[in-house]
């Protein structure tokens, strides 16, 4: 009997019919809709970036290796990963620099002597070999000195000639003379290097 007011079991009286649900009004549905799959879209895009960042402790063994082939300190090169991607494979920068070491195309082709494609340097065993390669040179330039060759890796070469050019001593080039961004690698790059020495 749909009709008839609803009796509760040992109740006399009756209870009214529960009034209607007011109609929504016309398109307020839309916002809840794509606030649902903005969601659902933002979930899926983080789980895909965490499936494929993988942890800088996870490289170590191909750091190593990688290190070890460019006579390069271990815990340096796990730096500058941990700088540049965050162990991220697949990182890309604004200025079009990929993969762990964050090398770019010219740089690539120039250590590699041949054409050098983004899809290898998503490769993490290709892309740290580059890399290292780089900084083993920068390293070489620099006479070992290891801000000298944090800075070049950063802000290339050029630029850290003509900061030395007009301030030849590396730590006050690196104070007063490099980007406030360059100088903020370079002492994140030592210190994570240190504390993995020491960690």
């Amino acid at each position: 009997m749909p009709d008839e007011a609803a009796t509760l079991p040992g109740s006399e009286g009756s209870l009214p019919p529960a009034p209607p649900l007011p109609e929504a009004p016309q398109g307020s549905r839309r916002p809840l809709i794509w606030g649902g799959l903005l969601f659902s879209l933002l979930g899926s895009i983080a789980i895909l970036v965490i499936a494929h960042r993988r942890s800088v402790e996870e490289l170590l063994p191909d750091i190593a290796m990688a290190a070890a082939r460019h006579n390069l300190d271990a815990d340096l090169v796990a730096a500058v990963v941990e700088a540049e991607s965050g162990g991220n494979p697949s990182a890309v920068s604004r200025a079009q620099a990929y993969g762990l070491m964050q090398v770019r195309i010219p740089t690539a082709r120039d250590m590699a002597g041949r054409d050098v494609t983004i899809d290898e340097l998503f490769d993490p065993e290709v892309n740290l070999d580059l890399g290292c390669r780089y900084l083993r040179r920068m390293l070489d330039r620099y006479r070992g000195d290891v801000r000298l060759a944090l800075m070049a890796y950063n802000a290339g070469p050029g630029k850290v000639d003509q900061w030395l050019a007009e301030e030849p001593d590396p730590a006050r080039a690196l104070r007063h003379k490099a980007y406030g961004e360059t100088r903020a690698y370079v002492l994140k790059v030592l210190e994570l290097a240190r504390e993995r020495k020491e960690g």
